[in-house]
């Protein structure tokens, strides 16, 4: 597909694939900040609520726990498929056919060698001629 298009859109398509690229990173870094104050918050209402004020420690102890390890699984989500797909574009890259071909612009060598024969020249010589009056 990259041979049909023109080089200038193939380098236009390319960075307007790096700025989409730069700008998911920009907004999902910006989720993922808002979601570790909102993890934070959340921790710090819940120790100073049930843990501190000595209403349920355990329960408390148990739903700060569970938020931390979820918030570290995600961020473990989300870096491994960061790589998942950087792994993909070194591949795309990689496989990608380049398209200029320094050898394109050679003239392929000619040798002096005849063509070969076609194996039904000539045949016609050897029918036989029954009427050799010529036509007027």
């Amino acid at each position: 597909m990259l041979e049909q298009f023109p080089k200038g859109e193939i380098v236009a398509l390319e960075r307007a694939e790096q700025r989409l690229e730069r700008f998911g990173k920009v907004a999902l870094g910006g989720f993922l900040i808002i979601l570790g104050l909102g993890i934070l918050g959340l921790i710090y209402a819940i120790v100073t609520k049930m843990i501190l004020s000595g209403e349920k420690p355990l329960i408390g102890s148990i739903v700060v726990l569970t938020l931390i390890f979820g918030a570290l699984g995600l961020t473990y989500v989300v870096f491994r498929e960061g790589l998942n797909e950087k792994r993909k574009a070194l591949r795309h890259r990689a496989a990608k056919p380049e398209l200029s071909n320094p050898v394109t612009g050679k003239v392929l060598y000619e040798g002096s060698q005849q063509p070969i024969t076609s194996i039904v020249e000539d045949t016609t010589d050897l029918l036989p001629v029954e009427n050799r009056t010529p036509r007027l």
